[in-house]
């Protein structure tokens, strides 16, 4: 039976990649579960039609010696609750995505024999999977640059697998669909799934004290909680805009967008890349420097201009707009030179890859 477990942490940026892959595993025939620590994100994956367990798991970095110790024994229960899902499975292999809930279940998994793999999502990996990359049978990456970091041989480029991007509704269509005019220019913002309250605030300063300029609005998730206070601000200003909490399509979000603001996650990297789209990009401060080292692909590329978020101003970040813009005189030509750094069919090479390491 083609049978397999996926494995790995329930952030946006695990989630999002292990499901599309899921997605392709399934229509190629296998049997996926999902095993790991979800939160949230479980009755993504339920709805998706995927089976789910969850086992004991948190972080060990930054945290003190008593969330240590307590890390350390959810590790071991993790891996004990971990071995006993495997048994009952029957699983063929487990692929992980990363997270610190994809640990115990690929160190299970290799105390029982079963073959194992991953998938580094950024240029530079996490711990867990810096860690698991010397045990597993191979690892799947996103970016070319993360083979340094995985023992000689052991990698192969895949590329980050998405949902096809083509089926995106014209300009026009995808204006209406928010409201926006299809003869202004637009600026598209986001900071992640869960917004960026440091990216809320710089564009508020850039548009009351630099203006873009006439002939400009502007689509902006500002996440959870946020969009209130955001829209009326625009308002004020006399800037055209659509402000909404989260955009669930993206596709339709990048069809009407002449420029992006947003975090550097290597899913948002990717599209950008896919579809050629010049960006300012604001790596998370917070996640082991792995978003700047996503942002440099694009910006080594000319495609990408980059500010660190302690020097998130409204003057500056206008300024890096126009930048990227004059970089970029036009989208085909950005995919053409992006199109030899990022892999368009990540899906179907994972799904070969696992085939061919779990043996079938």
């Amino acid at each position: 039976m083609k049978r397999i477990v996926i494995t790995t942490g329930g952030t946006g940026g695990h989630i999002y990649p292990a499901l599309v892959t899921a997605e392709g595993l399934r229509a190629d025939g296998w049997e996926v579960l999902f095993v790991g620590r979800f939160g949230p994100a479980r009755d993504r994956l339920v709805s998706a039609g995927f089976e789910v367990e969850e086992i004991p798991a948190r972080g060990f970095v930054s945290k003190g010696f008593v969330e240590r110790l307590r890390a350390s024994g959810d590790l071991l229960s993790g891996i004990g609750a971990a071995r006993g899902l495997l048994k009952r499975l029957h699983v063929r292999g487990v692929l992980g995505f990363g997270g610190y809930a994809s640990v115990a279940t690929i160190l299970a998994a290799r105390s029982l024999g079963i073959k194992t793999m991953l998938h580094e999502q950024n240029v530079k990996p996490g711990l867990a999977n810096r860690i698991l990359g010397r045990i597993v049978r191979s690892v799947a990456i996103t970016f070319r640059e993360s083979a340094r970091y995985f023992p000689s041989g052991k990698t192969v480029w895949s590329g980050y697998p998405l949902r096809p991007l083509s089926r995106a509704s014209s300009r026009e269509e995808a204006c209406r669909a928010f409201s926006l005019e299809p003869a202004l220019r637009t600026l598209l913002v986001f900071g992640g799934s869960q917004g960026a309250q440091a990216i809320n605030e710089a564009l508020m300063n850039m548009v009351s004290a630099f203006s873009l300029g006439e002939g400009w609005q502007v689509l902006h998730a500002t996440g959870r909680g946020k969009s209130e206070g955001v829209s009326a601000y625009y308002k004020a200003c006399g800037i055209p805009a659509c402000v909404v909490e989260h955009i669930s399509d993206m596709a339709a979000a990048y069809a009407v967008a002449d420029v992006v603001v947003a975090r550097s996650g290597a899913g948002t990297v990717t599209e950008l890349g896919v579809l050629g789209i010049p960006a300012v990009l604001v790596p998370y401060p917070f996640a082991g420097g792995h978003q700047r080292e996503n942002a440099r692909v694009l910006e080594q590329l000319h495609t990408a201009e980059i500010i660190e978020e302690k020097d998130l101003k409204g003057g500056i970040l206008r300024d890096k707009i126009f930048s990227v813009l004059r970089k970029v005189s036009s989208r085909t030509e950005a995919q053409k030179a992006l199109q030899k750094e990022i892999r368009l069919d990540a899906v179907t090479r994972l799904v070969d890859e696992v085939s061919r390491v779990f043996g079938f």
